[in-house]
């Protein structure tokens, strides 16, 4: 019987003498990174990119915890060999960072074999002793691999739009306009997170909500009822899954992001611009589908 423990997934490969320079875990991150850009068709100002959360790495390398990963990241990013950025993600509330690698920064590994890449990922030697190297760390002298069930790049900066239907939203009907909606998960993928003791500052996140819509048609909150504290609650765990945070501040860039497309919206639907006279109101923000559109951009 063939043991769980042996290659029989997706390995993750890694350079014996690149984990001797900079450590394993390094190693691991920095290969997986070059493995990933050289698949990847997210090019801006001329250069590949790849993007992930600090959450989706942990994700991506499960032997590690994501305060590790992050320290690793950083470490390269300090050295300049990652060169990372969040200018390119399209809500300023996303935590999604973009990284490409230097390779002049790499020693022996200049950008002129930065495609040289085969199947598993694996890329040229680093230095002229790394067939000693290899050797002495593997009996066959090959690269040691460390095995992965995910190494897929998560992409929540793609929405596939057809233009030929009609995108307007409709608006709640009878009980549903308040009533309270159980939170889904943003993608299939992903689960909430387990722990129900988020701290939570419900007098806060309404007075930003009442401060944002100040100046518009949607009303502001007077009453913080139980019902409402359960529907913050709620979209916390979906904030704190999908940006490692669910403060105050989070939820005013949500609210931010809301407002900011619906008024772009030449219709003023979510304003009473509807044949219904509809306007959007704290309830609706509160629902997981609404908050996932934001996040798309779908509004």
């Amino acid at each position: 019987m063939m043991s769980k423990l042996l290659i029989n997934e997706q390995p993750l490969v890694v350079q014996p003498s690149l984990a001797c320079k900079y450590g394993l875990l390094e190693a691991v991150i920095l290969q997986q990174i070059h493995f990933l850009l050289n698949i990847s068709t997210n090019i801006r100002d001329g250069k590949k990119w790849v993007f992930n959360t600090y959450e989706q790495w942990s994700e991506i390398f499960p032997f590690a915890c994501e305060r590790t990963i992050r320290k690793a990241i950083n470490n390269f990013e300090k050295l300049g060999i990652l060169i990372s950025t969040d200018k390119y993600n399209t809500m300023k509330m996303d935590k999604t960072k973009w990284y490409t690698i230097d390779y002049d920064k790499l020693p022996d590994f200049s950008s002129s074999n930065a495609e040289d890449v085969n199947d598993n990922g694996v890329f040229p030697d680093l230095s002229e002793n790394a067939d000693h190297v290899a050797e002495s760390a593997s009996p066959s002298g090959k690269s040691c691999q460390l095995t992965s069930g995910k190494i897929c790049q998560t992409n929540n900066h793609k929405t596939t739009i057809d233009y030929n239907t009609n995108t307007s939203p409709l608006p709640p009907k009878g009980e549903s306009a308040n009533a309270e909606h159980e939170s889904q998960p943003l993608a299939e993928n992903k689960s909430l997170p387990k722990n129900k003791n988020l701290s939570v500052d419900y007098t806060g996140i309404m007075d930003e909500f009442n401060d944002c819509v100040a100046d518009t048609p949607i009303s502001q909150v007077r009453v913080l009822s139980d019902k409402r504290k359960r529907q913050i609650h709620s979209l916390a765990k979906l904030l704190k899954q999908e940006f490692g945070t669910c403060d105050v501040k989070t939820f005013r860039n949500y609210f931010d992001d809301f407002l900011r497309q619906v008024s772009a919206r030449k219709d003023r639907f979510y304003f009473g611009g509807g044949k219904t006279g509809w306007v959007a109101n704290f309830d609706y923000l509160m629902r997981a589908e609404t908050f996932t559109k934001t996040l798309e951009d779908s509004l």
